[in-house]
């Protein structure tokens, strides 16, 4: 819902925009362990996608 809103926003205004949505985990008994292990790799996940984008955006 909150991704919406900014794309709303931000496409009316002209600015180009992304939205990347994450599910940490599977909302059951294990999730606290599991958020622990995600927080591990999203770390190295996440910056190699922004970093992939940042070098291919075109300025232009």
């Amino acid at each position: 819902m909150e991704g919406a809103s900014v794309a709303q926003v931000a496409y009316q205004e002209g600015i180009p925009w992304v939205i990347v949505r994450v599910i940490s985990d599977s909302a059951d008994e294990k999730a606290a362990d599991n958020f622990n292990i995600f927080l591990e790799k999203y770390k190295e996940l996440s910056w190699n996608l922004i970093e992939t984008l940042l070098r291919n955006i075109n300025f232009g």
